[in-house]
This record gives structure tokens, C-alpha cells and sequence, in this order.
């Protein structure tokens, strides 16, 4: 769902460099990184090139290029002009011509130099510097507005959490209109019950009201036929005075 980038990789060393696969490899979780980036992270993300370099070829005279040079699929194998039984022997002049570093090599050791030329080991007179970090002034970079890389680090980190909270929002917003649906729903139940329960007591009170007026349609006629029977025997005592 581009919430997360994750750059895979195991083994990564405190210069952010895999030992055998010369590659800069980190994973972060923009959601739980707060601005914050380790070493390993910026170096991933390019910030540290000066940073891991370790075994590069392994050999101490070039064989090895030689060797892979000269192999099927290389691009240098035979027929290509590259491989040593073209004729050309282009691989063969890496032998002995490949300087080596090994993750223990000392820089020393890359170069053929005689002695007393101020660059051997011995000669007293100029050697190599230890090159780290530290002698070289290399320092990770971290997310932040002091640097051009870092301001654009925290950039994309910000426009990456807007882009995160405008999915939220609109996920809320989905969920808001579906309870608002289902509210109004609810609504028109409520309404339409009503309206049945009053169309129920309508018919039953138009039901007892015609019981009601038959009934008294009933009482006054037997009140009428009662006034009449009285009537009837006044009339025969007068006939009988």
C-alpha cells in the first residue's frame, strides 16, 4: 500500500556495506521512524559513499579475474578477444597488474614502490595514514536541515506521512459515511414502526367505535319498544274506564 519502504538485506556491517555482496542494504518503517535515521539507513538511502568498502577482489597476483574473464558467460570468454586463447590475452595482462583489497588488507600493501622512495613500509619517511571514518572525517548522515540530503530526506518523510494521513482521512471519512448510512437507515425503520402502530390503533378504534353505535342502536330500540308496550297498556285501561 506504499506505507513502507523495505530494502532487504542481512548481515549488514556498522559502515552499512554486506561483506560479500558490496551492496548498501537497510529497512525503515516510516511509521515508527520519527524523523530518526541510523547509519545503516543513510547510507542505504545514498548518503555515504565513502563508507564500506571491503573485499573487492580476492587474489593477491589477479588470477581470479583472470579466471572469470576467461569463463563461459563472463562477456571474455573464448572467441570474444577478451579471453587469454583469443590470441589477444587481454585477461592475461590483469595478472599481476590487480591491486587486492582484502578486508584486513593495509593500504600499504596495494602498491609495488622500492625502497627508501618515501611510500614503503620501513623507509621512515612517509607512510600511509590510517584511512577510517574518524582520520577521514566521514560521518553518518542523519535526517535533518543542516544538510541539502537530510532537508530532503525529512521532506520525503513528510510528504510520504501526508500522503499516509490523507489515506487515513479518507479511510475514517469511508467509515463515517458508512455509519451515517446506517443511521439514517435505522431512522426510516423507527419511522415506518410508528407509522404501522398507528395504522394498527386506527383500525381498531374505527372497529369498536361501529360495536359502540350498534350497540346503541340496539338500547334505544328497546327502550322505544319498551315505551311502546307501556303506551299500549295505558291505552286498554282507558278503554276500560
Amino acid at each position: 500500500d506504499g506505507r513502507d519502504i523495505d530494502v532487504g538485506g542481512t548481515g549488514i556491517s556498522a559502515a552499512g556495506f554486506h561483506s560479500t555482496q558490496q551492496i548498501s542494504q537497510a529497512s525503515i518503517s516510516l511509521r515508527e521512524s520519527k524523523g530518526q535515521l541510523n547509519g545503516n539507513i543513510a547510507d542505504a538511502m545514498g548518503f555515504n559513499a565513502t563508507q564500506g568498502g571491503k573485499t573487492i577482489v580476492n587474489g593477491a597476483d589477479g588470477n581470479t579475474v583472470s579466471a572469470y574473464m576467461s569463463q563461459a558467460g563472463s562477456g571474455f570468454s573464448a572467441g570474444s578477444g577478451f579471453s587469454a586463447g583469443s590470441g589477444k590475452n587481454y585477461s592475461k595482462l590483469l595478472e599481476g597488474n590487480i591491486a587486492v583489497i582484502s578486508g584486513t588488507g593495509k593500504i600499504s600493501g596495494l602498491y609495488n614502490v622500492s625502497a627508501g622512495s618515501g611510500f614503503s613500509a620501513g623507509s621512515n619517511q612517509s607512510q600511509f595514514a590510517t584511512m577510517n571514518t574518524t582520520a577521514m572525517g566521514v560521518k553518518d548522515e542523519t535526517a535533518g536541515v543542516t544538510t541539502l540530503k537530510g532537508a530532503m530526506a525529512v521532506m520525503d518523510i513528510a510528504e510520504t506521512a501526508i500522503t499516509n494521513l490523507d489515506q487515513i482521512r479518507a479511510d475514517i471519512g469511508s467509515v463515517q459515511n458508512q455509519v451515517t448510512s446506517t443511521i439514517n437507515n435505522i431512522t426510516v425503520t423507527q419511522v415506518n414502526v410508528k407509522s404501522a402502530e398507528s395504522q394498527i390503533r386506527d383500525v381498531d378504534f374505527a372497529s369498536e367505535s361501529a360495536n359502540y353505535s350498534k350497540a346503541n342502536i340496539l338500547a334505544q330500540s328497546g327502550s322505544y319498544a319498551m315505551a311502546q308496550a307501556n303506551s299500549s297498556q295505558q291505552n286498554v285501561l282507558r278503554l276500560l274506564q
